[in-house]
C-alpha cells in the first residue's frame, strides 16, 4: 500500500514527466515547408544563407496555391507561400491557418494571355471566350477584377478551371482561347512571338505573396516561425543586392533558361516583411467581391485570421 507521502510524490513525479514531455514536444526539430516554382521560398531553397537555419527543413513543391493550402490546412506542411487569392477560398471553410508575412506587390508577374494570331484584340474580346484559369489562384482574382473593370463579370466568359501544367498543354494546342496565369508559367509563355499579353495585373490588382503557417504549429512555435521570416527577409535582401548573380546561380538549380529567369526577378518585387494594415485592407476587399459573387460560402473577416507576430 501507498502512503499519503509517496502517493504525493507519485503525482508530482508524473506531473514533472508530463510537464517535460510537453517541453520535448514543442522542441520541434523538423520545419515542413511548401512552395511553388520560381517563388521567394523557392529561391530561399536554393540560397547559401538557409543551410544554417537552426532546425532541418523538408520542402514540399506544390504546382499552385489552392493545393499548398489544403496541404497546410490538413497539417501535412507547417508552412508554405501562395498568392493573394488561396487564403480567401480557405478561410470560408477554415480557421487553421494564419498570415505570417507578405511581399511587396508584383502586379506584373501575371497577366491574361492570348495567342498571336488570336482575333481576340483586347480585354472585351474575352467576351464570350475560354479562358484557362487555376480555380482558386491569384490569377483567378486577376480575371474577375479585369473583367470589372470592363464592365463584364465571369458569366460573361467561359472559364475553365484547370491546374497550371493542364491549362499550359491546352493553351499551347489552341484548345482554349485566353490564359490567365503567372510566372513562371507565363515568363514561360512569352519567350516567344506566338503569345500576346492582353493585361498585366499593373493597374488591376496587387498581386501580393503571402507566407502561411499551420495555426496550431504557428501558436506552439513562435520564434521558430520569427526566424524562418528572417530568414525569408536576409534572402530577399541578398536578391535585391545582386540579382544577375542570383539569376546565374538560379540557373543550375531551376534548369530554367538566364532569359526567363531574368524576366521573372525584373518584375516580382522583394521584401519581405510581417503582415501590414493595408495588405489586410486589400484581401478584405478580395473576400468581399468573393462573397458578393457567391464564390464563397460567407462573409469572412480577414483579420481574424493575421498573426501579430
Amino acid at each position: 500500500m501507498f502512503n499519503r507521502r509517496q502517493l504525493i510524490i507519485g503525482a508530482l513525479t508524473l506531473s514533472l514527466i508530463s510537464k517535460t514531455q510537453d517541453i520535448f514536444a514543442q522542441g520541434v526539430k523538423t520545419i515542413r515547408v511548401g512552395y511553388q516554382s520560381c517563388d521567394p521560398l523557392d529561391f530561399l531553397r536554393n540560397s547559401k544563407i538557409i543551410v544554417n537555419f537552426p532546425v532541418q527543413i523538408v520542402w514540399s513543391r506544390f504546382t499552385a496555391g489552392p493545393q499548398l493550402l489544403q496541404a497546410l490546412l490538413s497539417g501535412s506542411i507547417d508552412i508554405g507561400e501562395v498568392g493573394d487569392t488561396p487564403p480567401i477560398f480557405a478561410q470560408s471553410s477554415s480557421n487553421n491557418f494564419v498570415y505570417i508575412a507578405q511581399e511587396p506587390p508584383s502586379p506584373k508577374s501575371e497577366a491574361i494571355i492570348t495567342h498571336a494570331s488570336s482575333n481576340i484584340n483586347d480585354l472585351y474580346g474575352l467576351k464570350g471566350k475560354k479562358i484557362a484559369v487555376t480555380r482558386g489562384s491569384n490569377a483567378h482574382w486577376l480575371l474577375i477584377a479585369t473583367l470589372k473593370k470592363i464592365g463584364l463579370s465571369i458569366k460573361d466568359v467561359q472559364p475553365v478551371f484547370l491546374p497550371p501544367a493542364i491549362a499550359q498543354s491546352a493553351f499551347n494546342s489552341q484548345n482554349i482561347d485566353a490564359w490567365a496565369i503567372w510566372d513562371p508559367f507565363l515568363a514561360i509563355a512569352q519567350q516567344n512571338d506566338k503569345v500576346r499579353t492582353l493585361t498585366t495585373g499593373e493597374n488591376i490588382v496587387e498581386n501580393r505573396t503571402f507566407y502561411i503557417g499551420n495555426k496550431n504549429f504557428v501558436k506552439n512555435n513562435p520564434q521558430l516561425t520569427r526566424d524562418f521570416i528572417s530568414y525569408i527577409s536576409k534572402n530577399d535582401q541578398l536578391i535585391n543586392q545582386n540579382k544577375t548573380a542570383f539569376i546565374q546561380y538560379l540557373k543550375d538549380v531551376t534548369g530554367l533558361s538566364t532569359d526567363v529567369l531574368d524576366v521573372i526577378l525584373s518584375r516580382y518585387k522583394f521584401g519581405a516583411t510581417l503582415i501590414q494594415p493595408n495588405a489586410v485592407v486589400e484581401q478584405q476587399q478580395i473576400a468581399d467581391s468573393f462573397f458578393n459573387q457567391n464564390l464563397i460560402p460567407k462573409k469572412i473577416n480577414v483579420q481574424d485570421n493575421v498573426w501579430e507576430g
